[in-house]
Formats: C-alpha cells, sequence, structure tokens
C-alpha cells in the first residue's frame, strides 16, 4: 500500500474515531441513542427520521432563505410520519436515498403536490 494512503487513511480513522469518543461521551447523544437506538428497525427508522430532518432544513433555507424553527419542523415531521400517503412518500424516498446515496432525499414531488 502506498504510504501516503495509508496515513490519510490512518489520519482519516483517528478522527471518526476521535469523533465518535466525543460523540459517545456526550450525555444527551448517550441518553437518545439508549432511548431509540434498541434494534435494527429503529435504528434504520432514526436514520430515516435525521436524514429528513437534514432535508427539511436544507429544503425550508432554500425556499425560505432562513433557517427553520424547531416547532415548524416539528410540525413537518409529524405532518409527513403521522398521514398513511406521507408517510409511505417518505419511507418509499428514504429506501431510494439509500441506493444513490445523495447527499438529500429527493422530496420534490411532495412538496410540490
Amino acid at each position: 500500500m502506498d504510504i501516503e494512503l495509508y496515513t490519510s487513511l490512518k489520519k482519516n480513522k483517528s478522527s471518526f474515531f476521535n469523533d465518535l469518543y466525543d460523540l459517545m461521551n456526550n450525555q444527551i447523544f448517550k441518553d437518545f441513542y439508549n432511548k431509540y437506538f434498541l434494534n435494527w428497525s429503529d435504528i434504520n427508522t432514526t436514520l430515516m427520521y435525521f436524514k429528513t430532518f437534514e432535508t427539511l432544513e436544507f429544503m425550508f433555507y432554500s425556499r425560505y432563505n432562513r433557517k427553520i424553527k424547531k416547532n415548524e419542523i416539528i410540525f413537518l415531521l409529524n405532518k409527513i410520519f403521522k398521514n398513511k400517503f406521507t408517510r409511505k412518500i417518505a419511507i418509499d424516498k428514504f429506501n431510494l436515498y439509500k441506493i444513490t446515496c445523495d447527499k438529500y432525499i429527493n422530496f420534490n414531488n411532495l412538496v410540490n403536490n
């Protein structure tokens, strides 16, 4: 293996493990992790919420040129995931996202309809 590549990989892993250490020692994250990461289904669902949250933040800022407020994003997440039609779209979009690995979930047809 090339020495530069090895050094780069080693540095990236060290950075990752340092970040992991910091995250796992953050009490808020630890409480969240212990509450919502109980099995693979929970983990997958939580990751879907993370990516949907991130996507909504991005889309909201793109459209309104301001950061979305807590009550607004909670309202939108509730509307998406409590309605069986929009929940199915969100799940389908997340499953597609897992295949494409784009930065954000593509919700354009959900927002424009």
